[in-house]
């Protein structure tokens, strides 16, 4: 959890929005004139159910997967015509821990495992 919105620091929001929502841009920026070259690609970017649905104590977090959401649908739209596809993935909770610390949130499970055989089994998953 994160801190509530109105405590929010700018270093935290800017910290999340270039983490989630500018990663996805730099990496447009890099893979798109390729794809276009080409005449194709697939762009898999991810969202985030909090993208969807705020909750409490998350508000930069979520903001900042709104905006990837967003950012996706766009790219739909500006490059669906030459060829690229370009979904976002919006899953509800992971279990996977980051490599490398990179955002002073904690990563807590909600429950579940992304890990079928391990821990808790994925609801509606066999």
């Amino acid at each position: 959890m994160g801190p509530a919105v109105h405590e929010t620091t700018d270093e935290f929001w800017n910290h999340l929005m270039n983490l989630n929502a500018g990663s996805v841009l730099n990496v447009v920026r890099a893979a798109v004139p390729g794809m276009l070259a080409a005449g194709y690609g697939k762009i898999v970017n991810i969202g985030a159910m909090g993208g969807v649905t705020g909750k409490g104590n998350m508000g930069a977090y979520s903001a900042s997967k709104s905006v990837v959401i967003r950012l996706t649908e766009s790219l739909s739209a500006e490059l669906r015509e030459h060829g690229i596809n370009v979904i976002a993935c919006c899953p509800a909770s992971s279990t996977v821990r980051p490599i490398a610390p990179t955002c002073p949130m904690p990563i807590q499970p909600l429950g579940g495992s992304a890990r079928p055989g391990r821990g808790d089994p994925v609801p509606g998953l066999r």
